[in-house]
């Protein structure tokens, strides 16, 4: 079994830390022309293997640097990278799973909200090692434009190459088996779903799993909820995310107000108060003046007939219930006469 020596404190931990920033730098590198020492790289193998049972992430890095057929030590994955018992995920601050050490660096000293942009980047670079790109929307989409609200989790939209057509069950399996360190799947609470739920950890040095130390990750792909299939060039950069577009992103907010605010359930009622200050909240952003200008909304690249038609309707339906914000959804394009009683 190997030594596990990249898991200990002091200077082979940030060793580790440092391949880590490396893989990723050489993950937009492009090797042609580049010669590799032979000897070098067949003495390498058995600490390419080890580093791998313990960080299995950047697969793709290390098959474009020749070490794609290195296995990983079954028991060393056995002993090092449990899966959560399938069990219902803590909702409270004061809830913890408990887990098994897994000897990954240390990330206790994040916030809850650097851990989320984490699992969002994490979830990005696995996704384009599989020929996928992505774009994050949601609480986090918001925040990373400049709402105050924390987010509380990731949202993103997957976006496959031209032509292919793919199950996001099959991708939450795929990102689980590339990198399982850091992201796992739980059973869906209602017995008779299909789906699983993923969510990414840290897997910190204290063996639990927190709310600070773990959130869920939603996948979704082109289609739903009335998200397009994004080109490239309509896709904006944060602080290394990808961005939905503004635009979408606002009137995906006022889809997410109406569908809580007409739900049976009175939990999901609740959360279209929330909805309520992220909208007003965006209309605070620099953003909207490029809207002012631009009117975006029958552009058929991010928004459907049928979706426009809807957020049409849906902005009156704001405007009449939020008469003062009537004049900032006017200002962008909307109409915003009054209903009938």
């Amino acid at each position: 079994m190997p030594s596990r020596s990249f898991t200990k404190k002091g200077k082979p931990r940030a060793d580790a830390k440092d391949i880590e920033k490396l893989l990723s730098l050489l993950n937009t590198y492009t090797f042609e022309g580049v010669h590799f020492d032979q000897e070098l790289f067949e003495t390498s193998k058995d600490h390419v293997r080890e580093y791998r049972s313990i960080f299995p992430g950047h697969a793709n890095t290390w098959r474009r640097l020749g070490y794609k057929d290195i296995p990983q030590s079954p028991d060393i994955m056995d002993s090092t990278i449990p899966q959560p018992e399938p069990l219902s995920f803590p909702e409270h601050e004061d809830d913890t799973l408990l887990v098994t050490e897994t000897g990954l660096p240390d990330h206790t000293g994040l916030t809850r909200i650097q851990m989320i942009c984490l699992a969002g980047k994490m979830t990005i670079d696995i996704l384009k090692d599989i020929g996928c790109s992505g774009a994050i929307f949601g609480s986090l989409a918001c925040f990373l434009y400049g709402n105050q609200r924390s987010p509380n989790d990731v949202d993103v939209l997957v976006l496959p190459p031209d032509g292919v057509i793919v199950s996001m069950e099959d991708i939450k399996s795929v990102i689980v088996e590339l990198d399982p360190a850091h992201l796992f799947l739980i059973s869906a609470r209602d017995p008779q779903a299909t789906y699983r739920i993923l969510y990414f950890r840290l897997t910190d040095g204290l063996g639990v799993l927190t709310p600070r130390t773990s959130c869920k990750v939603d996948i979704v792909a082109p289609g739903n909820m009335h998200l397009p299939p994004l080109p490239s060039d309509m896709i904006n950069w944060d602080e290394g995310l990808p961005l939905i577009p503004f635009s979408l992103l606002l009137l995906q907010k006022l889809q997410n107000w109406d569908d809580h605010r007409k739900s049976l359930n009175e939990l999901k009622r609740l959360k279209q108060v929330t909805d309520f200050e992220d909208i007003e909240d965006l209309f605070e952003l620099s953003e909207i003046k490029a809207l002012q200008s631009s009117s975006p909304w029958s552009d058929r690249q991010v928004f459907s007939t049928k979706f426009e038609a809807l957020s049409r309707d849906r902005v009156k339906q704001y405007c009449f219930l939020f008469p003062d914000s009537a004049d900032g959804w006017r200002s962008i394009g909307f109409e915003t006469q009054e209903l009938e009683h």
